[in-house]
């Protein structure tokens, strides 16, 4: 047994001993911080558009009031601001007894603005409504919705 041969194997060497790796402490105060400013920062964006929303520009121009386009509902006249008449009619008469006999209410009955020229409105259109209270009709002129 004296001779028998050895396999040749290399020689085991030691591993070297690194230190484990530590991953570096996170700052919980900085994260904190962003995170508020970050939240803060959206609050205020939205809070700002709110408000934007809230109230809109007006324009100081002189005809802007004419321009306007209103969408208050009506009935007459008596419903809608000034510079503006009720685009609602109520058609009718009277037949041969006296009686008054009204026909089918028409009309979008939105304010519209008065008008003269196509200039005055935003739709750039001065119409004429034919306003119908009973037998009356009455035209009137006035920006196109």
């Amino acid at each position: 047994m004296e001779n028998e041969i050895q396999p040749n194997v290399p020689p085991v060497q030691p591993l070297p001993q690194t230190p484990p790796v530590i991953p570096p402490s996170t700052n919980w105060s900085k994260l904190l911080l962003f995170a508020i400013l970050g939240f803060v920062i959206i609050l205020g964006s939205i809070f700002t558009g709110i408000q934007i929303g809230k109230n809109p520009t007006t324009n100081k121009n002189t005809t802007s009031s004419v321009k306007t386009s209103l969408t208050k509902e009506c009935t007459s006249d008596k419903d809608c601001p000034s510079n503006t008449f009720c685009d609602y009619s109520t058609p009718g008469g009277e037949d041969s007894n006296g009686n008054t006999i009204t026909g089918q209410p028409y009309g979008s009955q939105k304010c519209i603005t008065k008008c003269q020229n196509n200039k005055e409105c935003l739709s750039n259109q001065c119409k004429k409504f034919n306003i119908a209270k009973l037998d009356t009709i009455t035209v009137k002129e006035g920006c196109e919705l």
